[in-house]
């Protein structure tokens, strides 16, 4: 698993998408809590499940949900690529 240390998939979860079953469990997992992550998606049922669990959303725009559709989710950055995750979360770091 180069790069992640927790990976949770559909067949992890008796509750999938939108339920933030799957995301609770990689917080415990790693020993954090919700005030401490953040929740990147590329679409609305990932806006959802942010929404749902309490914790901030950046959005990458590498699915086929267009922009203003997440807007009511109030996302703490919007991306064109997941290459600028580094940087935003950088500059929220501080």
């Amino acid at each position: 698993m180069h790069g992640f240390e927790v990976v949770i998939g559909g067949e992890d979860v008796e509750q999938h998408k939108p339920h933030p079953e799957g995301l609770f469990q990689a917080i415990e997992k790693l020993g954090c809590s919700t005030a401490s992550v953040v929740y990147v998606g590329d679409s609305v049922v990932d806006a959802e499940l942010a929404q749902r669990a309490g914790v901030p959303l950046i959005v990458v725009l590498s699915g086929v949900t267009p922009k203003d559709d997440f807007h009511r989710y109030e996302p703490i950055a919007v991306l064109e690529s997941i290459s600028q995750l580094p940087k935003v979360l950088l500059v929220e770091d501080h």
